[in-house]
């Protein structure tokens, strides 16, 4: 007995370790993912200085990782972006977009996991989490669900927040080839790789948002339309399942107290790693043809010289007339 009590304390610390994220190590990341777009602006000198210190905060966060799938989505998001950089702004956000997606992803997995062994020792963790998924004042409600072993209900607060944000983007995207069109799919793509493993997604998969960006940037408009239709019901369904929290099993903490484990976290569908590039180097302005400038005519207009024709009829008409 006392052998499975060891047994089961160790387990419970691994699991503690193991959630347990270097979370200076990701504000540092989230912060200069977030600053790269907005240098990018300024220059892409500047982009690349805190796309350089975003890979630094990704080498001292990725050990501290649990899933590698994420540490190789999140290590390919950043090429990714370095490879943006000479290309089009909308790109580079696109690359952090998906890169932010991985990141609360890795966190909304991690902290339910402590949350379920030491649900005391997961404060910090929880409260990033909840300030990543722009909770506000329901961080508290979220707070108190999870001390109080209600994991279930920490997990569909997250859960719907995410699914909400990915209605919205996806409401703001048009079936049209345009920046704006751009970055809202690849933001409604972020946050659904965060709440693709809840209950409700029923057949949504992360790679139909691929395949909707590779027709935006192909420019089949046509296909995209059908996409984005397929994607709004998904998304809308998904809301529908979260509307109500799920049953309480009575207050307590962690399995102890018999209430339910967390969602088990499955291996994440990756979103396309390298979303595909614009045919046109700015989205917003493929469709339109450059202007040909019209054909001026010469100024000062041309005027026939009649006088060259005149003297040359008087000289043959005066050598017509000095013939004998």
């Amino acid at each position: 007995m006392k052998r499975a009590a060891r047994w089961s304390l160790l387990a419970a610390l691994s699991l503690g370790t193991a959630g347990a994220q270097d979370l200076k190590a990701y504000a540092a990341l989230a912060s200069n993912l977030d600053g790269a777009v907005t240098a990018r602006a300024q220059s892409p000198q500047a982009a690349l200085n805190r796309l350089d210190a975003a890979q630094s905060a990704l080498d001292t966060l990725a050990p501290t990782l649990r899933n590698q799938q994420i540490v190789r989505g999140l290590t390919d998001a950043l090429s990714g972006a370095r490879g943006a950089l000479a290309r089009t702004p909308a790109e580079l956000e696109a690359q952090v977009l998906l890169a932010r997606g991985l990141m609360r992803k890795a966190l909304y997995d991690q902290t339910l996991a402590a949350l379920s062994a030491a649900p005391d020792n997961s404060d910090a963790q929880l409260q990033v989490l909840a300030r990543e998924f722009g909770l506000g004042a329901a961080s508290q409600t979220l707070a108190q669900d999870a001390r109080a072993g209600r994991l279930e209900r920490t997990a569909w607060q997250l859960q719907r927040a995410a699914a909400a944000k990915v209605v919205s983007a996806l409401q703001a995207t048009r079936a049209e080839q345009t920046t704006a069109s751009y970055v809202n799919l690849a933001r409604a793509t972020g946050w659904f790789t965060t709440v693709q493993d809840a209950t409700g997604v029923g057949t949504l998969r992360v790679s139909q948002f691929g395949d909707a960006l590779r027709q935006l940037t192909a420019g089949d408009t046509a296909a995209l339309a059908t996409s984005l239709s397929t994607l709004r019901q998904g998304a809308a369904a998904l809301n529908r399942s979260l509307a109500t929290p799920p049953a309480s099993s009575g207050a307590g903490t962690g399995a102890a107290a018999g209430s339910p484990p967390p969602p088990r976290p499955r291996a994440p569908r990756r979103p396309p790693p390298h979303p595909p590039r614009p045919r046109h180097p700015n989205p917003a302005r493929s469709r339109l043809r450059r202007p040909q400038p019209a054909r001026r005519a010469p100024w000062p207009p041309r005027t026939p010289n009649w006088a060259a024709p005149r003297r040359r009829l008087a000289t043959a008409t005066r050598r017509r007339r000095a013939r004998p």
